[in-house]
């Protein structure tokens, strides 16, 4: 306990380091402390599905605050009234309704066919708004991109594990039924063009629990998100499955990965799950890297357009 308060200390203070003046050391508070150390051990006491050794389950965890702590967003937090541009019913019975930033192809489009896209764990931000922008001209679709944290996103760590542990699994499919409701609706007359559901790190681990839950005829894209490995949860899945994951990435290990590839197989789903060599958690951080060519940044992006344009436009 002691190491992994060292640890969470170490953490607060290169966080501030990164966000105030370089120079200036930022005592925490005891209270701050407490807060985050009970937040830590909450969320490796629920981190992995597949209940790994504890002591893999700290590896995994701690290896991912620290990637998100040296590769922190590129913007920092907005309000969300200055990025959702539409305001969605929520789940019927409620008084909720979902903010969401929707993106229409600038050149129009064909088939009305959409993607949802879930945030990671720092909520609805700019660089999810750009990401959603750039899909929906490549691809000539609607991107939705829906607030799963109902209000909320930040850019400081310790809150972005909080929203992330107190955003279950069940409250999130209800969320994205309601926005599946809204895009029927909004269709009208165009007649009803096919769903993909895509996330990255937080957000790709709901996508695949929603759509195997949910909306198992839907495309899912999963960037460095937490792999399904249940085969007979795989199994009710009709569209296919897209993964694209970094080889340095801790907290998901070559052998889950693999498991991941086995288990998509062994459940008869059409699946592209790539691992690219050289890359940690969250590497593709914004459409810049794709506009400069960077690698495998593009690659990846070309993964995911060629298999999402492949389940849109392609007869089956």
């Amino acid at each position: 306990v002691l190491d992994f308060l060292t640890l969470l200390i170490f953490c607060y203070f290169l966080h501030c380091t990164r966000r105030a003046q370089p120079k200036k050391m930022i005592m925490p508070s005891p209270f701050l402390c407490v807060h985050v150390l009970l937040t830590f051990i909450s969320m490796v006491s629920s981190f992995s599905s597949l209940s790994p050794p504890p002591h893999q389950k700290w590896a995994s965890s701690a290896a991912h605050i620290m990637d998100h702590l040296l590769n922190p967003p590129l913007h920092a937090a907005v309000p969300l009234e200055d990025l959702a541009n539409v305001r969605i019913p929520g789940p019927p019975g409620s008084s909720l309704d979902i903010a969401a930033y929707k993106a229409a192809p600038s050149s129009g489009g064909e088939g009305g066919h959409t993607i949802i896209l879930l945030h990671e764990f720092f909520g609805l931000n700019p660089s999810i708004v750009e990401k959603a922008k750039g899909l929906a001209d490549d691809l000539g679709c609607e991107v939705v991109a829906p607030d799963i944290f109902r209000g909320q996103n930040t850019d400081f760590i310790p809150k972005a594990i909080w929203l992330a542990l107190t955003t279950p699994q069940d409250r999130v499919d209800e969320d994205l039924d309601a926005v599946c409701a809204y895009l029927e609706d909004s269709a009208g007359d165009k007649g009803k063009g096919k769903l993909a559901v895509m996330g990255f790190c937080l957000g790709g681990g709901k996508a695949i629990r929603y759509t195997t839950e949910r909306r198992p005829e839907a495309a899912t894209v999963i960037f460095y998100g937490s792999p399904l490995t249940d085969v007979n949860g795989l199994r009710k899945l009709k569209g296919p499955v897209c993964g694209i994951f970094g080889n340095k990435d801790a907290q998901f290990p070559a052998a889950l990965l693999q498991q991941f590839k086995t288990s998509l197989n062994e459940a008869g789903v059409e699946s592209d799950v790539q691992i690219y060599d050289g890359v940690g958690h969250a590497f593709w951080t914004g459409m810049e890297q794709v506009r400069r060519g960077e690698q495998p940044q593009t690659d990846a992006y070309e993964q995911c357009t060629s298999f999402l344009r492949k389940f849109f436009f392609e007869k089956q």
